[in-house]
């Protein structure tokens, strides 16, 4: 079965598609995500559904297919997000735990440091 001529009526072909995917997807998305962002996650991939309207292909089961896909994209791009903050937050542990190891007159050195290049700053750049 294949829903609604684009050509003819978009905004009820994408209703269509819609109200025949959305059940699934959500349930797709709940699986593989906190159920709590889950929506988020497919209200943004109807979104881009949405934007990119005049690529949807043709036939229903391939249309979904291609709705699963931006969902499942969305997904990792969320979980590469996801993976750079707590490599950061590594990063950032391990740094201020080697500024808590120095000494006394390196964090003094530092400090003057600072201070110096501070006071070469423009007031408009400080």
């Amino acid at each position: 079965m294949s829903y609604p001529s684009r050509a003819a009526d978009s905004q009820r072909a994408f209703r269509f598609l819609y109200e025949s995917a959305y059940a699934d997807l959500l349930k797709f998305v709940q699986r593989r995500t906190d159920p709590a962002n889950a929506e988020d996650v497919v209200a943004e991939a109807f979104l881009i559904v949405c934007r990119r309207f005049q690529e949807v292909p043709g036939n229903q089961d391939d249309a979904r297919a291609w709705i699963f896909g931006i969902a499942r994209n969305l997904l990792l791009n969320a979980r590469r997000s996801e993976q750079r903050q707590q490599a950061l937050g590594v990063r950032l542990a391990e740094a201020s735990m080697e500024s808590q190891s120095d000494s006394h007159a390196d964090l003094v050195s530092s400090r003057v440091d600072l201070s110096r290049a501070w006071a070469l700053l423009s007031e408009v750049h400080q």
